[in-house]
C-alpha cells in the first residue's frame, strides 16, 4: 500500500483542488436537504418503537411495511399481487439493500493515488491517439464514481444504518406477529 504521506497529500489536494472538477458537478454530489430528511424522519418512526410492541405500534408497523413492501414491489417491476410472503419479500430486499450500501462504505479516498496510477499506466501504453482519448475519458468518469462515493461517505453510512435498523424491526415485528396470530 502507500505511504500514509502519499495519501494524506492526496487528501489535501481533494480537498483544496478536487481533480478540476467543476464546481457544478461537486454540488450535485452532495447529499440534498431532502435526503437528509428523508434519512432523518425513517430513523425517528424505527427508534420510537420500544422493546416489545404494543397493538397500536403493531399496526402502525404493519401500515409502513405494507406501503413500504409496495413501493419495493413496484420499484423492482413487480406487481403486489404476485407476492407470496410481503413480509418475508421485504424482508429480502431490504437485506440486499443494506448489503449494497455495506459494500460501498469503502475508503475510496485511500485508493484514489492507486487508481490514478494504473490508469496513467495503462493510458501510457496505448499508442494510438483515438484509443487513448476514450481510455482517459473512461478514466476520467470512473475517478468521477470514485470521487462521487468519498464526497457521500457520510450519507452511504447513515443510510446504511437506517436500512439495518429497518431490518431489524421487521425480523422482531415478523417475529411478535406470528406469535400474536397462535396466540
Amino acid at each position: 500500500m502507500y505511504p500514509q504521506r502519499f495519501c494524506g497529500d492526496v487528501r489535501q489536494r481533494v480537498r483544496a483542488e478536487p481533480f478540476s472538477f467543476s464546481p457544478y458537478f461537486i454540488l450535485n454530489t452532495m447529499c440534498t436537504e431532502q435526503e437528509e430528511h428523508f434519512v432523518a424522519n425513517s430513523t425517528e418512526i424505527i427508534e420510537q418503537v420500544s422493546e416489545h410492541f404494543t397493538t397500536e405500534e403493531m399496526e402502525q408497523l404493519k401500515s409502513f411495511f405494507d406501503k413500504q413492501t409496495e413501493m419495493v414491489v413496484t420499484s423492482f417491476g413487480e406487481k403486489v399481487e404476485d407476492v407470496n410472503d410481503p413480509d418475508s419479500y421485504l424482508l429480502s430486499k431490504l437485506k440486499g439493500i443494506k448489503r449494497l450500501f455495506t459494500k460501498l462504505q469503502f475508503p475510496w479516498d485511500e485508493h484514489i493515488p492507486f487508481l490514478y496510477q494504473s490508469f496513467a499506466q495503462y493510458v501510457a501504453g496505448i499508442e494510438d491517439s483515438s484509443a487513448r482519448k476514450r481510455a482517459l475519458q473512461q478514466s476520467s468518469e470512473i475517478m468521477a464514481v470514485v470521487f462521487f462515493l468519498f464526497l457521500n461517505r457520510p450519507f452511504i453510512d447513515r443510510t446504511s444504518n437506517l436500512y439495518d435498523k429497518q431490518i431489524q424491526i421487521l425480523k422482531k415485528w415478523i417475529k411478535e406477529n406470528k406469535a400474536f396470530k397462535d396466540v
